[in-house]
């Protein structure tokens, strides 16, 4: 279980670049309530975490963003490869990829749309950079060379 305490989490904001902190970070780092949720998770498997949040509502509203960001990116990591299947249960998705059913559901849909809107732009300049760009043109142009030598000429 990920250390989930105040200074663990004010401490790991402090190192996140400011657009991706000002996504996740809605104000000052909440206290971690004592029992309930808290907890719970201490000795949950991963595979648990779902259940646990919901069966402690109130405290997982209270745990504020960046904690709750915190917990699903140590439930992504402790669940690989089977994580899209517990996400699917946290955020209370069905098979069929419907979005949230309940309150705690679209509570974890927000945090990761909050977090995906800040790293989009960085992943779009990612893609777009000059290296990659090259890289791209010069895949097109050997398949167009091979399709030519294919069709038996230049």
């Amino acid at each position: 279980m990920p250390d989930l305490s105040e200074r663990s989490i004010a401490q790991w904001l402090e190192r996140l670049p400011e657009d991706v902190r000002s996504a996740i970070a809605d104000g000052d780092v909440p206290p971690l309530a004592e029992g309930g949720l808290a907890a719970a998770l201490e000795t949950a498997a991963p595979f648990q975490v779902p259940d646990m949040v919901r069966e402690h509502s109130a405290d997982t509203h209270s745990f504020g963003r960046a904690r709750r960001v915190r917990l699903m990116a140590w439930v992504a990591r402790q669940t690989y490869p089977e994580s899209g299947a517990i996400f699917r249960r946290l955020t209370g998705a069905d098979d069929d990829g419907n979005e949230g059913g309940d309150a705690v559901g679209l509570l974890f849909l927000e945090d990761i749309r909050a977090l995906a809107e800040a790293l989009s732009p960085r992943l779009a300049r990612r893609v777009s950079s000059a290296s990659a760009l090259d890289l791209v043109v010069q895949a097109a142009q050997t398949l167009e060379s091979d399709m030519e030598f294919r069709q038996g000429g230049v």
